[in-house]
């Protein structure tokens, strides 16, 4: 329990403690001091007494005594010094005693066995402090022998009571005890006040510690004693002062780290030992949609479950040394990853640790298998015309020039081939440039009649030729629009030439403009063959086509309708189709008002 006392209660029980035993020691070794000294004047005061009593009484000894000589004289001389006097003869019987007399004093017991008087034969003078039977207390008693020509005549004692010695050591403890008591009171203030200028400068101390844990890191030690404690706070202060520098330079170098990361289109995740995630820059959170999941100190395992995943980090910990791989992420979105990995070596007493960067390479790899896509469909649709034009050629050079009909239809098949390869290199010229970064539209304002008038008249006589009907319907609202006259005519032609081939004869194709709220929508309807549901998501990519022979057969490049999409979206328009198979279908598209 002492253990969680304050330091200041501590030291001012240990200074009481220790001044308590010193104080209790000094005052016994005072006491034991002045009784030995007490006792040593006591004793020399009855010897000079007693020797004093000898010589009185050597001469009535030497004769012979009787108590009524010797009593009177023992009477008065012991009224005179306050003590017991006592005259004993050689063999041991009381001739005199001042506090006894007549019959009394016949009557007292023969002293020759009491301590004092066998002692006084032995040395000369003997001592002794015991109970009184006579006068029933305690008794300091010294005998001397009474001599004559060296022969002993008897004893000469006297006695005090030990109760006036007894009171004045009392008086003398109690002197000495509130001496000391006084001496207690003072050191203790003392000890208060000295503890109080150790404990003082450690509460401020602990104050400041505790405000510099909390973060504030301005707080300074203010203490002018002088002494060690002032060095500690010099000390402590010094360590504020380094602490606070170091502190700002690593929050300097986080921020910097975190812009860095903030800024990363990659994803990065770095993992401790024991599987928990310790960072994770927001890149990563927007791959993984992990927005408002709290991933920090939780297993990467409960966030990112993946086993390719957790392999290449189990590998990189065990190998301590960076992986490659390419993985699939399912969800939320199918994404294609490359992850490459990292072991970092964290300083003594901390752990160590894997960073893992994310490349989100999904758009990388559609774009490669568009690209792949791309390059086998032209190649393909070059190859096909040219193939037949060489296989033309080469007849007409092994004979077939010599006959004049098959010359003409062959010159026929080769000039049909090579404008369908001139459209396809056309078309694609025209979406590579709509592609392109610097692809852009330059508007005016234009009547919407008379860009699809202007556009049909090139159609005329292939309607006629199959029999088409064709109708046109322009509210007054939607007449005029703001668009890039030239490209929206190659919209609208692509539209209706695509109306054209798939219609069969005596069908019908019709084209309606509207007015929307924000902009105007017009509809390219026909009663073709339509589109199967489970293709219409595709229709506007390249070169994709439902019926492959027929559309080549009719000199379709399968490149008007992802014409016509970039050409309205670059309008900021939208474009769809609606269809149902064998019953036509309808192609409808956004054009702004301003």
């Amino acid at each position: 329990m002492f253990l969680h006392f304050k330091l200041r209660f501590k030291l001012f029980l240990i200074f009481s403690l220790i001044l308590l035993i010193f104080i209790s020691i000094t005052g016994e070794l005072i006491l034991f001091s002045v009784k030995g000294n007490f006792a040593s004047q006591t004793k020399n005061a009855m010897q000079a007494e007693v020797y004093l009593l000898a010589e009185i009484f050597s001469r009535p000894l030497s004769t012979n005594p009787i108590p009524e000589e010797i009593d009177p004289l023992v009477d008065s001389l012991g009224l005179e010094t306050d003590s017991r006097i006592t005259i004993i003869d050689k063999k041991g019987i009381v001739l005199g005693d001042s506090y006894e007399s007549g019959k009394d004093l016949l009557n007292m017991e023969n002293h020759i066995n009491r301590p004092e008087i066998k002692e006084a034969i032995r040395e000369g003078i003997g001592t002794s402090i015991r109970y009184s039977d006579t006068i029933k207390m305690d008794m300091a008693y010294l005998a001397m022998t009474i001599k004559d020509k060296n022969e002993i005549i008897g004893f000469a004692r006297i006695a005090k009571s030990l109760r006036d010695l007894d009171f004045q050591i009392k008086s003398l403890r109690r002197i000495i005890f509130y001496s000391l008591v006084s001496v207690f009171v003072v050191v203790l203030v003392l000890s208060i006040v000295f503890s109080r200028t150790i404990t003082s400068p450690l509460s401020q101390m602990m104050k400041v510690a505790k405000k510099i844990s909390q973060g504030d890191l301005t707080q300074r030690i203010k203490i002018k004693t002088g002494d060690e404690l002032q060095e500690l706070g010099d000390i402590f202060n010094e360590m504020a002062e380094k602490l606070g520098i170091k502190l700002r330079e690593i929050n300097k170098e986080k921020s910097q780290v975190q812009a860095v990361l903030s800024s990363m289109v990659e994803g990065v995740i770095a993992i401790e030992e024991n599987g928990n995630i310790i960072l994770a820059n927001p890149a990563l959170e927007k791959m993984l949609r992990l927005e408002g999941v709290k991933s920090l100190g939780h297993p990467y395992i409960e966030i990112i479950r993946h086993h390719e995943i957790a392999n290449l980090i189990n590998d990189t910990f065990k190998n301590k040394e960076g992986r490659n791989n390419i993985v699939k992420l399912w969800q939320p979105d199918e994404k294609v990853m490359r992850l490459q990995s990292a072991f970092f070596e964290s300083e003594a007493g901390y752990p160590s640790g894997v960073v893992v960067v994310f490349h989100d390479i999904t758009e990388m790899k559609k774009l490669e298998r568009v690209r792949q896509d791309f390059v086998a469909n032209v190649s393909h649709e070059l190859k096909t015309p040219l193939t037949l034009i060489i296989g033309y050629i080469e007849a007409l050079i092994d004979g077939a020039k010599d006959d004049s009909e098959s010359l003409t239809g062959f010159l026929n098949i080769i000039d049909s081939h090579a404008k369908r390869m001139n459209k396809l290199i056309s078309d694609l010229l025209e979406l590579a440039k709509i592609e392109s970064v610097d692809y852009r539209v330059t508007k005016s304002r234009n009547s919407l009649r008379s860009l699809i008038e202007s556009c049909l008249a090139s159609y005329k006589e292939e309607l006629n030729r199959k029999k088409l009907s064709f109708e046109l319907k322009i509210e007054e609202e939607s007449e005029w629009v703001f668009v890039d006259k030239s490209k929206i005519e190659l919209a609208i032609n692509n539209l209706i030439d695509n109306a054209i081939k798939y219609t069969p004869e005596n069908g019908k194709i019709s084209i309606e403009a509207r007015s929307l709220k924000d902009c105007i929508e017009v509809r390219v309807t026909d009663t073709g063959i339509g589109i199967p549901s489970d293709e219409i998501e595709k229709i506007f990519e390249r070169f994709y086509r439902i019926d492959k022979a027929r559309s080549r057969e009719l000199g379709g490049t399968g490149l008007g309708l992802s014409i016509v999409k970039h050409i309205v979206e670059a309008h900021g328009g939208k474009v769809r189709v609606e269809s149902e198979l064998n019953r036509g279908s309808k192609f409808i598209f956004t054009l702004p008002k301003k």
